[in-house]
C-alpha cells in the first residue's frame, strides 16, 4: 500500500512530502483550471523527488452530468494537457464525479466516461467518486480504474478501488491536502512501476533414501557380478544370472 496526496491550489514542500513517507501525488487537469492545473515544471519536480504522479480531470463538480459530448471534449483536453506535462499515453486519467449521485444519474456518467474513452481509449479511463459511483461504473464497464472518496460512501470501500481518498483538508508540507492510499498494486501512477510478480517457487526434488539390499544382492555386488547402480526390479539378464550360478558353485 502506497500513501499519497492530492491537492488543487496549494503546493506542499515536496521534500517534506517525501520525508513523511508519501510516494505519490494526484494533480489536476481542466479547461479553465487556473493555478489548479499541473504544469510541466511541477510534473518534473514531482518526478525529481521520486514521487509517482496521478492525473485527475475536473472542470467543475457536475460536469459528468452533461453526457457523452462533454466527455468527448474533456477527453481531448485531458489528452492534450497530459501529453504537455510528459504524462505517458499508457497511464490512466481519472475523471471526477465530485458530487453525491443516484442510480438515476448513472447513465449520464457512463456516457460522459465513454465520451472520454473516444479520445483517450477505454483502457485509460478512470473515475473518481463515491462507493456507489465506483460500483456502478465497474458493473457498467464505463471505467477501468477507480479512485474512491470516503465522501458519500457511508463507510463502505469498494473492492474495485485502486485508490482510496480517506481524509480531506489536512496539512502536509505547509499546504492543504487530501490523504489517499493505494488499494491495488497498479493504481495508475506515472513513476511507480507496477510490481513484477515473484517467480513461483519450485519445490526441491524429494530424494528417496536408498533401499536396503538383501543378503543376495549385497553378495552379488561384493563378488563383482553386479555393479551399482542396479535396477533390481528390472528384467532378468540371464547371462549375469548364469555367471552368478557358476560363481556360487565354485566353477569360476
Amino acid at each position: 500500500m502506497a500513501k499519497g496526496l492530492d491537492y488543487s491550489f496549494g503546493r506542499p514542500n515536496l521534500d517534506t512530502v517525501k520525508q513523511q513517507g508519501y510516494s505519490f501525488v494526484a494533480r489536476y487537469l481542466a479547461v479553465d483550471g487556473g493555478s489548479k492545473l499541473i504544469t510541466k515544471t511541477e510534473a518534473d519536480q514531482i518526478r525529481a523527488h521520486g514521487l509517482g504522479l496521478v492525473l485527475v480531470y475536473e472542470q467543475y463538480a457536475g460536469r459528468t452530468k452533461e453526457g457523452r459530448a462533454a466527455g468527448k471534449a474533456d477527453g481531448q483536453t485531458a489528452l492534450t494537457q497530459a501529453r504537455s506535462v510528459g504524462f505517458p499515453d499508457t497511464r490512466p486519467v481519472y475523471f471526477a464525479v465530485d458530487y453525491e449521485t443516484t442510480g438515476a444519474g448513472q447513465a449520464a456518467i457512463d456516457e460522459y466516461l465513454r465520451g472520454a474513452a473516444d479520445n483517450i481509449g477505454a483502457n485509460r479511463v478512470g473515475v473518481y467518486g463515491s462507493y456507489a459511483v465506483v460500483e456502478r461504473c465497474f458493473t457498467n464497464g464505463s471505467a477501468r480504474f477507480f479512485w474512491q472518496t470516503y465522501a458519500w460512501s457511508a463507510g463502505k470501500v469498494s473492492t474495485h478501488s485502486h485508490i482510496l481518498q480517506y481524509s480531506n483538508g489536512q496539512t502536509v508540507g505547509d499546504a492543504s491536502v487530501d490523504l489517499n492510499e493505494s488499494k491495488q498494486a497498479d493504481f495508475g501512477a506515472w513513476g511507480i512501476p507496477a510490481p513484477v510478480p515473484a517467480p513461483a517457487l519450485v519445490p526441491a526434488p524429494v530424494v528417496q533414501p536408498a533401499a536396503k539390499l538383501s543378503v543376495a544382492q549385497q553378495w552379488a555386488i561384493d563378488q563383482g557380478i553386479m555393479s551399482p547402480p542396479v535396477d533390481w526390479d528390472g528384467q532378468v539378464d540371464y547371462n549375469i544370472l548364469a555367471w552368478a550360478l557358476m560363481k556360487a558353485r565354485g566353477k569360476i
